[in-house]
């Protein structure tokens, strides 16, 4: 636990002005309710010798009062300054913590991204910049006065009484030291009650991206009695921990009321003694009621932690994952080229033991237009992953103009490269600004072009909103000929040297694709090109094809020579002719 406050406040390096004067002001804060009690018992022992003598010290009083007064109101204002800047010092840092998650998991590589349960990284970032927040909050304005004030009590009391304080101050450490014990031990509890929020939140992705299944299977009966089951599990387990937070929450109760009595009862023996005041003692009582406030700050603060502890240790597990795909330290961009793509000799596989690319040999000349075929899970869309670098091949390389890739930043290769996706998946935003993405400087006229081009200006025109019709999660209010089409205008757009279309055709129908087809081959013209397609209709004008079985190239040439070979190619041609295979 002290691992990750430590990790929590080292994120405040860049911070250290404003750390020093929040820790400052807890100081002072500190040291003036403190003087609060004293002020206490120098009015009681003023206002008992009224009685006692016949001198009637009303200037002391008065000036004590005014004294008073002026140290309340100093406390006010240093409370004051404590409360806005560590509150803003912890809403900043949350734009920072929140900033550098999305950057991270955005860098991440895609194997981390195949793995990872979107709705899971969205608890992580949420339950850990918002535990992080609470934690910084509650550091500075409650633990870190606390501290304080425990630590400059301690010579106080002895400084009055050193019988009394003595006995007060043992008292107080058991007190404390109980608290902290059996409150450690709840928070332990409670711990291992976090995994199943984690499979909660799970169970609410799988559900509530799959609705359609849900609904056409059925399903709904079985998704509620699962969730039934975790939240049972949640209660079962979380019982024995409430029982054991409400033997705190009264124990603190407890506490007051006996180190209340002992304080009474041990003071009103040294009264009789002559060895303390009526003052003294009502003073002491003052400390051992901020005593136990501080411990409770301290012991909730803790709580909180521990509350939090699984989701910012989830939050730093993120931040600690390995960047598998970098930049080289002295890569270059990647500006003015002639785009000719070799794949020299490479060797990849996902896991480091299954090789699903082997001896992949292929140079692609500038401009030229290259398919790659083959049956479902001869990995021919990894090609594409690699040109990309979504991955580095274990042996070999991949080159541009006879540059490897890996030497060349990311973001300059992949402004080069434009994918029109088999799955084109879309923003919650308008359609325009789904075409346009990040380039600013396209007009409403572009937009409108090459929406054109792709023919997705037929079904655009027919819209309420035309344009700014906002698409729905993943563009759910479009068909998937819709999406595609807006792929496609993107390629347009973007203009990019070199264009993969992975079944960039694959949800449309037969009568669109034709219509497409003019659209295609003006985006092609003067780009090298890579098509992954099952529809081998769609090839026809490929200057080279290459036929992939289980990671290796079995067969390479235009479609006319490989129909003619009659061999894998031609086999695959004749089986989707004959309707088996679409």
């Amino acid at each position: 636990m002290f691992q990750i406050i430590l990790r929590v406040l080292s994120l405040l390096k860049q911070r250290k002005l404003m750390v020093f004067s929040l820790t400052l002001a807890n100081l002072i804060f500190a040291i003036l309710v403190l003087i609060e009690p004293i002020f206490f018992k120098e009015v009681i022992d003023i206002l008992i010798a009224f009685e006692d003598t016949e001198i009637n010290n009303y200037q002391s009083l008065f000036y004590t009062l005014i004294l008073w007064v002026v140290v309340w109101i100093v406390t006010i204002l240093v409370r004051l300054y404590v409360s806005i800047y560590s509150d803003r010092l912890s809403h900043e840092e949350f734009n920072n913590n929140v900033r550098g998650f999305f950057s991270r998991v955005m860098n991440l590589s895609m194997r981390f991204h195949m793995d990872a349960n979107s709705w899971q990284l969205v608890k992580k970032v949420t339950k850990g910049t918002d535990g992080m927040f609470e934690v910084r909050l509650n550091i500075f304005r409650r633990m870190i006065p606390s501290i304080f004030t425990i630590f400059i009590m301690i010579p106080i009391v002895l400084y009055f009484n050193w019988k009394l304080g003595s006995f007060v101050i043992v008292i107080w450490v058991f007190s404390a030291a109980l608290t902290i014990y059996l409150s450690i031990k709840t928070f332990k509890k409670q711990d291992s009650i976090e995994p199943i929020y984690s499979e909660m939140s799970s169970h609410y992705g799988d559900t509530f991206t799959n609705i359609p299944i849900i609904k056409s299977f059925t399903l709904g009966g079985m998704k509620k009695s699962e969730l039934e089951n975790l939240t049972d599990l949640r209660l079962r387990k979380q019982y024995p921990v409430l029982m054991w937070w409400g033997f705190i929450i009264s124990l603190s109760q407890i506490l007051r009321i006996i180190v209340s009595i002992w304080v009474i009862s041990f003071g009103s023996y040294l009264f009789i003694l002559w060895e303390i005041s009526v003052g003294e003692i009502v003073m002491f009582l003052s400390f051992s009621t901020i005593f136990l406030s501080a411990i409770e700050d301290i012991t909730w603060t803790i709580e909180g932690i521990f509350w939090r502890l699984a989701g910012i240790r989830e939050y730093f597990e993120i931040l600690d994952t390995r960047l598998e795909v970098q930049d080289a330290p002295n890569s270059s961009s990647l500006s003015k080229a002639q785009w000719r793509v070799t794949f020299q000799d490479m060797t990849f596989s996902y896991d480091g033991k299954r090789k699903v690319l082997q001896n992949i040999d292929i140079d692609i000349k500038i401009g030229e237009k290259v398919a790659f075929v083959g049956h479902t899970g001869s990995w021919k869309t990894t090609m594409t992953n690699l040109l990309l670098r979504f991955f580095d091949p274990q042996e070999g390389a991949v080159l541009i103009d006879g540059q490897d890739i890996s030497k060349i930043t990311q973001d300059s290769l992949r402004k080069n490269i434009w994918v029109v996706f088999q799955d084109n998946s879309l923003f919650n935003t308008t359609i325009e600004n789904n075409i346009r993405l990040d380039n600013d400087t396209a007009t409403r006229a572009d937009i409108e072009r090459v929406a054109d081009k792709s023919h997705a200006s037929d079904f655009i025109s027919n819209l309420s909103d035309w344009l700014d019709t906002v698409v729905g999660e993943r563009g759910v209010k479009l068909s998937w000929g819709e999406k595609q089409r807006l792929a496609i205008a993107r390629a347009f757009l973007k203009d990019a040297p070199i264009l993969v279309l992975d079944e960039a055709t694959s949800a449309l129908d037969a009568e669109t694709e034709r219509y497409l087809q003019a659209s295609f081959d003006e985006l092609m013209k003067g780009r090298t090109t890579f098509i992954i397609a099952h529809r081998l209709s769609t090839i026809k004008k490929a200057d080279r094809i290459f036929v992939f079985d289980w990671g290796r190239i079995i067969e390479q040439g235009s479609y006319k020579d490989l129909v003619a070979k009659k061999w894998s190619f031609a086999k695959l041609v004749a089986a989707q002719v004959e309707g088996f295979i679409e």
